[in-house]
């Protein structure tokens, strides 16, 4: 049983999960169930009332943001399903200012990116360059702490 957004679940949906946990046969556990979700899904279970179902978790797994190579990779993955070439698609210094604005988080990457790409077209503007990366990141508040681009980036 796989269940994404955990942490949106109400306790009382996660103790029955934590009853399924117990399913079991003299010999293995019969369901295998992995909780997905935010950060506040640790929260979550750190809270006093769902203590027993903290305590059969038996793996405990956190993804770290994308280093900058990675989210170049990653940039690089989704063009080339797509069928593009990345050079041809963003310029380095936009790739640069998506890994920093968006902090090394994919889903986070994926939006600035998807946007990016529509506002480029709009603008009949190709490659994608930092000027239009920083509008999306305006529109979206992607901008990181402490952050002073100016307009022209």
């Amino acid at each position: 049983l796989v269940i994404d957004e955990a942490q949106c679940l109400p306790d009382v949906l996660l103790e029955e999960i934590r009853l399924l946990a117990n399913i079991e046969s003299a010999s293995e556990k019969l369901l295998s169930i992995i909780l997905a979700g935010q950060p506040e899904l640790a929260d979550r279970l750190n809270q006093t009332s769902l203590r027993q179902l903290k305590q059969r978790v038996g793996l405990r797994c956190a993804l770290r943001p994308l280093r900058h190579d990675e989210t170049t990779a990653y940039i690089a993955a989704r063009i080339g399903v797509a069928g593009g070439k990345t050079e041809r698609i963003f310029t380095r210094e936009a790739i640069d200012t998506v890994h920093e604005c968006a902090g090394g988080i994919p889903r986070t990457i994926s939006v600035i990116c998807d946007n990016a790409l529509v506002t480029a077209f709009a603008l009949d503007r190709r490659p994608v360059d930092t000027d239009v990366v920083l509008e999306v990141c305006r529109d979206f508040d992607f901008m990181p702490e402490g952050a002073s681009y100016d307009k022209t980036g």
